[in-house]
């Protein structure tokens, strides 16, 4: 009788090089964020927070603000694309550059790019279509502006 070695091969997360969920700089007050974490979210809009030991930024509708404050800003340049999906859970990826000021905080300063919410491959694709989509439209109408 011969007996047979079966070998089954399995897939190990373990050194999985899993990309941060942000990527970059924030300041507050000159004093670096050295530990930072992203959490997507929807409610009227989809929304995302950047969690720090100094508080908690929100950018949502256009506005960022941190604990719940909205804040003056100088600068408040955004690029992202997110959504909404069936089980109510979201994502947000994109870049977000700022110079901001909080009374109690003084000048917070961002330069990030995240990728928050696990997204998906498909997720990615569908961002990466709608980008594809905007900066082509974008052309289009910067190309549109002459007059005959």
């Amino acid at each position: 009788m011969r007996s047979g070695l079966v070998l089954l091969a399995l897939g190990c997360a373990c050194s999985s090089s899993t990309p941060p969920e942000i990527t970059g700089t924030l300041s507050f007050g000159g004093k670096a964020v050295t530990s930072m974490a992203c959490r997507p979210g929807a409610a009227a809009h989809i929304f995302v927070d950047i969690v720090t030991d100094e508080g908690t930024l929100r950018l949502e509708d256009k506005q960022l603000s941190l604990g719940g404050e909205p804040l003056v800003c100088d600068k408040l340049d955004r690029s992202w694309g997110g959504g909404r999906r069936p089980d109510n859970s979201a994502y947000w990826r994109g870049t977000l550059a700022f110079t901001c000021h909080a009374e109690a905080r003084g000048e917070i300063v961002g330069d990030l790019v995240l990728d928050c919410g696990k997204i998906t491959a498909e997720e990615r694709k569908q961002l990466d279509g709608q980008r594809t989509d905007l900066r082509d439209e974008q052309r289009k109408a910067r190309g549109s502006g002459s007059g005959s």
